[in-house]
């Protein structure tokens, strides 16, 4: 900017006003529910002071709802089934996890190439040829680790099913080599219990991840409404009351008025969540399979079928469906009222003041306006994510480059532009020609950073196979890294050595990193558990002066020939293992 635009520089901010301490401003830190997510924010927040706020994504906590849900729910059906499973050949793999099922059944009838042995485009063409003008539902990505797949998953399952059966039934009856996808696939889809599954997995899909995913999203823009992110409070209100009742009178689950009038209390007073909910089941459609691209609205015929079933097996699973409710009360419940788990403390009933009933007005109204999820943030690694997976051959930066694009819509077609096409002309030019100055000293920082990685990966691989140790632990091969690491010019081995070495060091990070190493050294390279040393206390990391003067300690204590004797008595294992 000094260069050239030196008229624009009250447009940038002082170095000085760069920081943290901002979030004390009305900030609010949101985070996953894992512990060390919500102990890195506590810390934040404290050191912050001020008025920063808390909160949990939702989109988190309604995953571990329904994980703890399918865990409940694969225990009792293991233990309903035991006696059939165990007479079904083993190499089938047949089991009651609804995820199980859904990632066998995006294999072999999902319409990418992700799997080679599956049958989608064969499926395609035989429901084009039997059953043209009928509805499928889309078959859903079942790649990485979500706990929420086995509900939304389920609607497919529940609706395609009795296609995918008689699909299957004919290829099986072909004369081939059998295909074990198929014939596991097969014997679930045919399983009552499983369609019964899949039922009550599809209405919750309906009735409870549709609209508090959508509240979830849209908290921040409802604030006209005086909603704001710890209203989100009242959805696990109403969800622990709902439940409750639903665990009193099974049946409520089959009633369509009262299930999908969950949260009828909340539509009436945000209109655009009545408005998506009438699109949702009223105006959105999806194209029949059929060559006059017809379109019905898909939601509508499944929750139809889902609560005033047609087909035979579907009417029959209602038995199942109520059996089932028990298991899935009980365990919604459990992880709303854990008071160890994250969604607890927005329970009223919990009394905490990140309940909506205790929440004081003034915060209610600080966190109008602010999201209740963490979307932003980890829509740059979901988009990172996707491109990698979509073209494995790009590099990691080229990949995080399109994705920022993105995110600030360079490539978006209507005219919108994102944080920065919204800076003034000249900052825009100057942080471009900064970044091109960069990239080669960035790039190569990069790379030498990677090389030390895979050069640390390479060695403990080599020392695993020298010895030949294909069951070592992962504490013995680090033993042997850090022990022969005492050889290299990493290592201080005086105390002249140390002080020489923090001083060649120009970052904080380096010096910090090569102390760790060289005590590391010491500890699990020779095994001297009396030099063991935690890098931090009460959350604080030491600082590199107290680190430097803990490695002078060692050095004094040990002396140089308990390194030689160290030597000697390693080359003997070494010998002895060869051997």
């Amino acid at each position: 900017m000094h260069e050239l635009y030196p008229h624009g520089l009250e447009h940038l901010p002082l170095e000085s006003e760069v920081n943290i301490s901002k979030l004390g401003h009305g900030g609010v830190i949101t985070t996953d529910t894992c512990n060390a997510a919500q102990k890195t924010r506590r810390i934040l927040v404290e050191r912050m002071g001020g008025d920063t706020h808390e909160m949990d994504c939702m989109h988190h906590l309604r995953n571990v709802w329904f994980g703890g849900i399918e865990k409940a729910l694969t225990t009792y059906l293991n233990a309903l089934l035991k006696d059939s499973l165990e007479n079904i050949d083993s190499h089938l793999r047949v089991s009651t996890s609804m995820s199980a099922l859904i990632r066998a059944f995006d294999k072999e009838f999902s319409l990418c190439a992700n799997y080679p042995k599956g049958h989608g485009e064969e499926f395609k063409e035989w429901i084009k040829k039997n059953h043209p003008g009928e509805l499928l539902l889309h078959v859903e990505r079942a790649s990485g680790s979500r706990q929420d797949l086995f509900v939304e998953g389920a609607p497919a399952v529940y609706w395609n099913r009795q296609y995918c059966i008689e699909f299957l039934d004919e290829q099986l009856r072909l004369p081939s080599k059998g295909n074990v996808l198929q014939e596991n696939l097969f014997i679930v889809l045919s399983s009552l219990e499983m369609v019964g599954l899949s039922r009550i997995l599809s209405i919750l899909y309906l009735c409870i991840v549709i609209p508090v995913r959508w509240l979830s999203a849209k908290t921040h823009t409802l604030g006209k409404y005086n909603w704001g992110a710890r209203s989100m409070g009242r959805v696990l209100d109403i969800l622990e009351e709902k439940m409750d009742q639903i665990q009193q009178d099974h049946l409520l689950v089959l009633s369509e008025n009262y299930m999908m009038g969950l949260f009828s209390e909340l539509m009436d007073e945000l209109p655009p969540f009545q408005e998506f909910w009438e699109h949702k089941f009223e105006k959105q459609q999806m194209s029949l399979v059929s060559q006059t691209n017809t379109k019905v609205v898909h939601m509508a015929r499944l929750r139809d079928e889902l609560f005033h079933p047609v087909i035979e097996d579907n009417r029959n699973s209602q038995g199942i469906v109520e059996d089932l409710v028990d298991i899935i009360t009980g365990a919604f419940l459990e992880e709303l009222r854990n008071t160890n788990k994250a969604s607890y403390k927005y329970l009223s009933s919990s009394g905490s003041a990140f309940s909506y009933n205790h929440c004081p007005e003034d915060i209610k109204n600080k966190m109008i306006g602010k999201m209740a999820t963490n979307d932003y943030a980890e829509s740059s690694f979901a988009g990172l994510t996707s491109q990698i997976q979509k073209y494995s051959r790009i590099g990691i930066p080229g990949a995080a480059a399109i994705t920022d694009a993105k995110r600030n819509k360079f490539f978006d077609r209507r005219g919108k532009t994102g944080l920065f096409h919204n800076f003034p002309e000249g900052i825009r030019i100057a942080l471009v020609k900064v970044a091109m100055e960069d990239a080669p000293r960035t790039r190569n920082a990069n790379n030498l950073l990677l090389s030390k990685q895979r050069e640390a990966k390479r060695e403990k691989a080599e020392i695993a196979k020298q010895l030949i140790l294909q069951k070592a632990t992962e504490a013995y091969i680090d033993a042997m890294y850090y022990h022969r690491m005492y050889r290299s010019d990493r290592c201080w081995k005086t105390i002249r050595e140390v002080s020489d070495g923090i001083k060649r060091l120009h970052t904080e990070k380096d010096k910090y990193e090569m102390l760790k190493e060289n005590i590391s050294i010491c500890v699990k390279g020779f095994g001297w558990e009396q030099f063991r040393q935690a890098w931090s206390k009460d959350g604080k990391p030491h600082t590199i002066e107290f680190l430097a003067d803990r490695l002078k300690d060692i050095i004094k204590k040990v002396g140089r020939w308990q390194y030689q004797m160290s030597l000697l008595l390693i080359r003997q294992k070494e010998k002895y293992c060869r051997i």
